[in-house]
């Protein structure tokens, strides 16, 4: 109950910070977004052609530079806190673009930038 009442209110606060509502965990089994699903395929086998066909040729395009980033930072030292950080960073900076977050917001909110961790 306290771990459930924990990752809710992290949730929460996160969702808040990033200007976002709460809507709840998501049990497990959960159905996932088709474009997410792919994006965390794309991080498995190394390359884009899981969003093929589900983003446009510009869209994939644009997401080159970032996956990159991601993939060049995948295999941290699990004891570089640092390095941990700027990987999660560039990971969730990818998603966020897969789910088209930095076009509906037409800027990049720096996350990491305004929120020390």
């Amino acid at each position: 109950m306290a771990d459930r009442y924990f990752l809710e209110n992290l949730v929460r606060i996160h969702r808040a910070g990033e200007g976002a509502f709460y809507e709840g965990l998501k049990p497990s089994g959960a159905p996932i977004d088709e474009k997410v699903a792919a994006a965390d395929k794309c991080i498995e086998v190394g390359n884009l052609s899981p969003l093929e066909g589900l983003l446009s040729h510009e869209e994939i395009h644009e997401l080159e530079g970032k996956f990159e980033k991601a993939l060049s930072l995948k295999t941290f030292d699990v004891d570089d806190v640092e390095a941990g950080r700027a990987y999660i960073e560039a990971y969730v900076d990818f998603f966020k673009t897969v789910e088209g977050e930095h076009h509906a917001h037409k800027h990049d909110l720096g996350h990491a930038a305004h929120h020390p961790h």
